[in-house]
């Protein structure tokens, strides 16, 4: 069976992993090509080679008609595509192709978030894409119902599949201990993980961290990179932090900073699935994090970890605080559970949903 994946670029960012993880399981029995349109490269070195690979046009207009001329040159079952452009490209090639294949679009983020202008522009695009495209998977269950409430789709084509995040060598690629400075090793840190842009909020939690005056007992140790890093580094040396608090950019193995972490948490002001929560809870990591996005039904609504009921630094301090002296324990998922975010499982489920479609 041949298969198309399409989005932006492989550079640093969930629904990338995803679709890296997906085109890997998928190679093993199909003619999988996935396409690109920009040159960020992050996971490539983690792409199978029986993966092809194509990058179209950065101009929509062009990349439209290279994605047309691709469609009907390698006829697929489906394509697959997500993120904004993609999910709107996918819809609009439909039209044109003399090839026939089921448009899946996969959708990671709610729409209301898109307020100004331009996602004004992007919202009535969707909208339309959706309304007459085939399957559209979203990755949590809240994404899902935002679009059925906002009247985006119709119930009986849109489907919830979560994110395939745990691989087979997870534990293999976490005994990489050498990935983790050693001073890290014998002290015990706060871990957190994403972009280092407004969405994640890192300014919260180095803040509450000041606040909490934990920097003599622990560090905190952001892995990331973005376009605010100034920003933060400017804020770290104004609260006297450097040296506790470490910004370690982005690294292509974060699983043994997992490993060695005594707490794991997310500020983001928005999430749209959440990969660190599964990944932290793969090595039964303590997690806080805001009550956003997918956050609290993954957590088990607080059964798997805290959850903030505000952006409080006052809130955020006290919880770090009571953990690292008072050890609060919180109950470790259960491994059968962590089973539905593996990606053998959820690649699985993903072909069976769009081939019964």
């Amino acid at each position: 069976m041949r298969i198309i994946l399409f989005l932006p670029s492989l550079g640093r960012g969930g629904a990338e992993k995803v679709f890296v993880n997906l085109a890997n399981e998928w190679s093993l029995k199909h003619d999988v090509t996935l396409i690109t349109q920009y040159e960020n490269e992050f996971y490539s070195d983690q792409l199978n080679f029986s993966v092809n690979r194509v990058r179209i046009s950065t101009n929509k207009l062009l990349a439209l008609f290279d994605l047309i001329k691709l469609i009907d040159t390698i006829r697929p079952k489906f394509v697959l595509s997500t993120l904004n452009v993609p999910n709107i490209l996918n819809f609009a090639a439909s039209l044109f192709t003399r090839s026939r294949y089921l448009v899946v679009t996969r959708q990671a983020e709610q729409l209301q978030n898109y307020c100004n202008f331009g996602g004004k522009i992007i919202k009535y695009l969707l909208r339309l894409s959706f309304k007459y495209s085939g399957l559209i998977i979203c990755n949590s269950r809240s994404t899902k119902e935002s679009l059925i409430v906002s009247g985006f789709v119709k119930h009986k084509r849109v489907v919830t599949i979560q994110n395939p995040v745990i691989s087979e060598n997870i534990n293999e690629l976490a005994n990489e201990d050498y990935v983790v400075p050693s001073f890290l090793i014998e002290k015990r840190f706060i871990l957190s993980v994403g972009r280092l842009e407004k969405v994640k909020n890192f300014e919260l939690l180095i803040k509450s961290y000041a606040l909490s005056q934990l920097s003599n007992l622990c560090y905190l140790v952001i892995i990331g990179e973005g376009t605010l890093r100034s920003n933060l580094e400017s804020l770290i040396d104004s609260l006297g932090l450097n040296g506790r608090v470490l910004l370690l950019g982005s690294q292509n193995n974060p699983f043994p900073f997992y490993k060695f972490a005594s707490l794991f948490v997310s500020t983001s002001l928005w999430e749209g699935f959440g990969n660190v929560f599964i990944e932290a809870m793969a090595f039964n990591l303590p997690i806080i994090a805001t009550s956003t996005g997918s956050a609290p039904e993954l957590l088990g609504n607080g059964k798997y970890g805290y959850i903030l009921k505000s952006f409080s630094e006052t809130e955020l301090s006290k919880l770090l605080s009571d953990f690292f002296y008072n050890m609060k324990s919180i109950e470790p998922i259960d491994k059968h559970e962590l089973e539905k975010y593996r990606v053998s499982y959820v690649s699985g489920l993903y072909l069976n949903r769009i081939l019964n479609f």
